[in-house]
């Protein structure tokens, strides 16, 4: 893998998300707050934003929509295994982290989202029969196989560049999102 040297400076929690909000006005009044949204056909509002996305990031080989989908299945492993919010927040921001980079494609998302997770449990303290259920979990949700998780994990701590501890303000945007259920 090549990895910048810029390091997590680069990062901004937001900023992958903010295709989706380019579709919608936000109008602020004394007391109100309201919000108006193009309306469009499903597809064609997925059409509009995954171009989009490709053309903001174009070292991104990634859909919005495909990245959309691979965090809800790390929540939904999450869930499966008992993890909590905080930790499923930690990987998506070293998923996003990897992402920003350009070092994902096709073969290896799934993979990497995986092991995002995984890393992110060990480093959040769970015991061995929780990393065993991640694991299992995994197999059958993100159709990747344990051993190639297990061998990928320092890759993806290098791409991260061993900063395994995101500051608050990486994590809190993500946190919101799982917490009220915005994924």
């Amino acid at each position: 893998m090549d990895v910048d040297s810029s390091g997590r400076n680069d990062y901004d929690p937001s900023m992958l998300e903010e295709i989706a909000s380019a579709s919608r006005t936000i109008i602020r009044c004394n007391g109100f707050i309201g919000v108006t949204k193009l309306f469009a056909p499903a597809q064609v509002a997925k059409a509009n934003l995954n171009e989009t996305f490709a053309e903001k990031f174009p070292h991104i080989h990634l859909t919005y929509s495909k990245l959309r989908s691979i965090k809800r299945d790390i929540w939904q492993l999450a869930k499966e295994c008992d993890v909590d919010e905080y930790t499923v927040a930690h990987s998506f921001v070293y998923f996003e982290r990897v992402v920003v980079k350009g070092l994902i494609s096709k073969h290896n998302r799934k993979l990497v989202a995986g092991v995002a997770f995984l890393v992110a449990v060990k480093l959040n303290d769970y015991k061995k029969p929780v990393i065993v259920k991640v694991l299992e979990r995994a197999e059958e949700i993100l159709r990747i196989s344990r051993r190639e998780m297990l061998s990928f994990e320092l890759p993806l701590c290098s791409a991260l560049q061993f900063d395994l501890f995101p500051p608050p303000h990486h994590v809190e945007p993500h946190l919101r999102k799982i917490l009220f259920s915005v994924l």
